[in-house]
């Protein structure tokens, strides 16, 4: 029963954006390639670079697009089928980092407007004589394709009722399968945060076995992936709980001035976490 109160307190979120495309292909240069090389039309094509995202506000935008999509994953179980599983408890936190980057994008969108003049001279610089044959976009053609979206819906139930016009054999068959599909989503979703734990502890078992010197802050990074796995795990799946076990013990170990076997030690226990976490990602089907 718990199992089924926890998943009924998930939201699906759907979290979107769309941006200027950054090159486009050369007819003309294409066309005099491939009749100098007496080629074939699909064998090669040319691509100029009409807008530069390089320590252009440009670039900050699109930045701003995926960090803004890594904070909400943060907070999210990856559905198998698209989208994220976030529980309920957690939408106002997500929502609230959605408003602070639109604002934020806004504001982005205003210094395009007032760099774009030096960022499309640079461009039309370095297309040389590029520049007669490609179409450059203007400044308000760029911001207007800079958008983010965030769409709630329901968390997918299993199908439920009367299904008219099915026999009740295969009625039943339709029901029971697509709770069986819903509860193996769910149960495959716990794999996202997983795979971002065991690049963690691979990382830092790597770190006290090969690094010189040895940052807590690794410690620090595990930890939090640590926490975000337990608070993740929706359905208290035991073998989550059993890597997360594992991956505390590591943290557990955090001290300056670790010896040579000190670290071996914890390596090796890093390592068997790692172990663990790979094993059952693998069984949930990541």
């Amino acid at each position: 029963m718990q199992k089924k109160e926890q998943a009924n307190s998930l939201i699906m979120v759907y979290y979107n954006t769309t941006a200027p495309r950054t090159t486009v292909l050369n007819r003309s240069a294409t066309g005099r390639i491939l009749t100098r090389a007496a080629a074939a039309k699909h064998s090669a094509r040319v691509y100029n670079t009409i807008l530069s995202t390089r320590g252009t506000a440009v670039g900050r935008a699109v930045s701003l697009q995926n960090s803004l999509g890594e904070s909400i994953r943060k907070h999210c179980l990856p559905c198998p089928v698209g989208g994220y599983y976030a529980r309920l408890r957690d939408v106002t936190l997500i929502q609230n980092l959605f408003d602070d980057a639109n604002l934020l994008l806004e504001d982005i969108k205003d210094e395009i407007i007032r760099e774009y003049p030096s960022i499309i001279a640079k461009v039309q610089s370095d297309l040389g004589k590029f520049a007669d044959e490609v179409a450059l976009p203007t400044a308000t053609e760029v911001t207007s394709k800079f958008t983010i979206s965030l769409r709630y819906i329901n968390a997918p139930v299993p199908v439920t009722g009367v299904l008219s016009g099915l026999s009740q054999e295969v009625a039943n068959r339709v029901k029971a399968e697509s709770r069986a599909a819903v509860d193996e989503m769910l149960r495959a979703a716990h794999a996202g945060p997983l795979a971002d734990l065991k690049r963690v502890l691979t990382e830092v078992a790597d770190k006290l076995r090969n690094a010189e010197r040895l940052h807590l802050s690794q410690f620090d990074n595990l930890a939090y992936e640590i926490e975000r796995v337990a608070k993740l795990n929706v359905l208290d799946l035991p073998e989550v709980s059993d890597v997360v076990a594992a991956a505390r013990v590591v943290v557990q170990q955090k001290r300056d001035g670790l010896s040579d076997q000190d670290r071996t030690v914890i390596a090796v226990d890093a390592e068997s976490a790692a172990d663990k976490a790979a094993s059952l990602i693998n069984e949930l089907g990541l």
